[in-house]
């Protein structure tokens, strides 16, 4: 479905979607304060084009998480509403679209995008490509120590290190009308973005672009990991070329420093030596009374701080604390908190949060509280932690890799959300009791004497990549029978209840008018079937009277729903089509629910398939991949010698890069050994050998010394 010029701007990116979010909750009243009917109007009027810009942004997302949380905010915004409070009752957004549901990803939008952004470069002469390759590639985040890279929305303003201000304006302009980028926002905080995320995989300009940048950081990072030798430091025209890219590291500017320096030399070696030793002395000279002149300079504890922190011996909480306190400090002079070697010890870090991401390498870390730390995103890389608190942290996206070891680690009631904990030795005493961990990913770990974390009350199955052994030993001691009346469940169901409450509530004003009312409903439909779903991957799929607890109730009333949304004559394509997406959203969490409670060939199994494939019908090529595994499952049941259901299941795990998760728990008794073969040898889910599955491997013990020895040692000689 593609865009017309009569659509509202979508936002550049998820990014932008959720930085407007923000800027629309903070100029709203105070929730209980009453607003004049002229300034709920304007309000409304506002977040009505929030979720008309936030809608249409749905065609340019293709990741399923990145769409999920769209709507997520849409929803949001939907029901707030109408709940503004107000001098009078007064009918709200009458001219609002009926269709709150995030748009289809268009595929169409990523295709002219390539072929106008082909076109564009190739009228370019050589600067100005150059000059348009450098802007689209600052567009991209590039991991720092991986190969890993995804889109980015930046402010305009930190387009101008590229190039000549008036030259940097124009090629951007150029880029904005040729559809390839989009502006979101209002200066002097707009955001530019690529159209789509999918444009950094799909368009071969832009990738061979990607791969050149990589390389030069690898070659600052080869520097960096040999020792920082000169001789690996590039010549002046590689280092040029770097020093051209927007988006330097720490690493590559050093390393680029360093490269500067040694060609400086070279020179001044040379015939032409001290003409060039001039100009450097000029060069520097200049910068240092530009640097001087900064507001910033007076500050001169701040780079001790950083060295004491970063680099020890002696570390303590208030200067942790000052760097997580001065973000913007730390940007302004290219610092980070990357905290190498040696210990961190005795200290107390309760409710630290950081907007600039930490990162803890090669480190011991005993003995220290991140009680209700708020940390997304934090590493912890070939690091020993021992009695450590991360009790109700906020833990989303952190990493604990490269042979980390976990000793007597709390990480009771944290959201460990798409965290990874990939490589790390479990020992002894840790506890991941009523934490989040879904979507986490747990790949060739080491359970230490064969002794499972702590999973007390947590939806173990949500995390991913757990191999077979493991997941044998978890259910066997933290089966799930009463998952019901965990913290975290109960906490997820209520929030998507309060959620329902606020719509149902909505819904009883007789003054609604029929845009409204639709509107309302489909929200309504959309919060029971998020209900359900959490039924659904939680495995509490028992009948219960209460329709409020039934998740197989919950869905049928909001296909009931859906469907009389859907049956309305006259119903305008875009709409329709919007209506039969949120339906097979709805069948496919119906048909899991199904199949969870038959579990043998019959009628309602028939229909869970049915389900299955009328929602494969309808969603795109990328959300469809877990459909076809549940529909893999369900044929599978049905017939066991059904070739179709193992070639679903190759199409969803191999061919669309499926990784599931609680679906193996959930519907282990019938996934039988050929399909737990093709998921192994899936690319995506990385299977180990079985005797590293959930004991020790003897040759690591023996290489390493039994870490998990060693913190046992080191909590005895205290």
């Amino acid at each position: 479905m593609t865009m017309t010029e009569n659509d509202s701007q979508p936002y550049a990116s998820l990014e932008a979607l959720q930085q407007a979010s923000d800027a629309l909750i903070a100029s709203l009243p105070d929730d209980d304060a009453p607003v004049s009917d002229s300034d709920r109007a304007a309000i409304s009027k506002r977040i009505a084009l929030f979720i008309d810009q936030a809608t249409v942004t749905g065609a340019m997302l293709d990741a399923s998480d990145d769409r999920k949380a769209s709507q997520a905010l849409i929803d949001f915004w939907v029901a707030k509403s109408y709940a503004i409070p107000g001098e009078t009752r007064t009918k709200q957004r009458a001219s609002a679209k009926a269709n709150t549901l995030l748009r289809p990803f268009d595929p169409t939008t990523v295709t002219s995008a390539i072929q106008d952004g082909d076109a564009l470069l190739a009228l370019l002469g050589e600067k100005d490509r150059d000059l348009a390759r450098r802007i689209l590639l600052a567009m991209v985040r590039i991991g720092d120590t991986d190969e890993t890279y995804a889109s980015v929305s930046v402010k305009r303003k930190d387009f101008v290190s590229l190039g000549p201000s008036p030259r940097v304006n124009d090629i951007l302009k150029a880029l904005i009308n040729s559809g390839v980028v989009i502006v979101s926002g209002h200066e002097p905080e707009e955001l530019i973005g690529l159209r789509s995320g999918s444009l950094i995989r799909q368009w071969p300009q832009l990738n061979k672009l990607i791969d050149e940048r990589i390389s030069y950081r690898n070659m600052a990072l080869n520097w960096e990991q040999t020792g920082r030798r000169s001789g690996t430091l590039p010549d002046w025209s590689t280092t040029r070329k770097l020093k051209s890219f927007g988006n330097l590291n720490e690493t590559e500017r050093t390393f680029i420093g360093a490269s500067e320096v040694y060609n400086a030399k070279k020179y001044v070696w040379g015939s032409a030596g001290l003409v060039v030793l001039v100009v450097v002395l000029v060069a520097s000279i200049f910068l240092f009374w530009n640097w001087k002149k900064m507001p910033f300079y007076a500050d001169k504890n701040g780079p001790g701080i950083v060295k004491r922190v970063n680099w020890g011996p002696t570390r303590t909480a208030a200067d942790i604390r000052w760097l997580a306190d001065n973000p913007k400090w730390l940007f302004d002079n290219n610092k980070t908190i990357d905290i190498r070697i040696g210990s961190i010890e005795d200290i107390n870090l309760r409710g630290l949060s950081s907007a600039t991401v930490p990162r803890f390498s090669d480190l011991s870390i005993k003995n220290v509280i991140f009680d209700r730390a708020n940390l997304p995103g934090v590493t912890f890389s070939k690091t020993n932690i021992a009695d450590v608190q991360f009790r109700e942290a906020t833990l989303n996206f952190a990493t604990f890799t490269e042979s980390t070891v976990l000793t007597r680690t709390s990480f009771n009631q944290a959201d460990l959300t798409k965290a990874t904990f990939d490589g790390v030795r479990f020992c002894a005493g840790v506890d991941f009791s009523d934490a989040i961990v879904t979507d986490a990913s747990f790949d060739v770990i080491f359970f230490n004497n064969n002794v499972a974390p702590n999973m007390k009350d947590t939806a173990w199955w949500l995390a991913k990549n757990w191999n077979e052994d493991q997941r044998k030993l978890l259910a066997e001691k933290y089966p799930g029978a009463e998952i019901e009346n965990s913290l975290q469940f109960k906490k997820e169901l209520t929030g998507i209840q309060a959620n329902l409450d606020l719509v149902e509530n909505s819904l009883k004003d007789v003054r609604l008018n029929q845009v409204e009312r639709e509107t309302l409903l489909s929200l309504q439909a959309l919060w029971m079937n998020q209900k359900a779903w959490a039924f659904a991957k939680y495995g509490v799929v028992r009948p219960n009277e209460d329709p409020k607890l039934d998740g197989e109730k919950m869905a049928r009333e909001s296909i009931r729903i859906v469907d009389e949304l859907i049956d309305k004559p006259d119903r305008d394509p875009q709409t329709l089509q919007s209506y039969r997406y949120q339906k097979a959203m709805v069948n496919d969490t119906l048909a899991y629910i199904i199949i969870q409670r038959e579990g043998s060939p019959s009628q309602r199994l028939n229909e869970a398939i049915d389900r299955l494939e009328s929602a494969r019908d309808v969603m795109d090529d990328r959300q469809d991949r877990e459909v076809y595994f549940k529909l893999a499952i369900a044929l599978n049941i049905a017939s066991k010698d059904e070739p179709k259901a193992a070639a679903y299941l190759k199409k969803s795990v191999q061919e669309k890069g499926y990784v599931p998760s609680h679906e193996v728990y959930l519907l282990a008794e019938f996934i039988t050994q050929p399909f737990r073969e093709i998921i192994a040898n899936s690319k995506t889910a990385k299977a180990t050998p079985s005797k590293n599955a959930a004991v020790d491997d003897p040759g690591v013990q023996q290489k390493n010394s039994n870490p998990c020895e060693a913190g046992q040692s080191s909590q005895n000689s205290k």
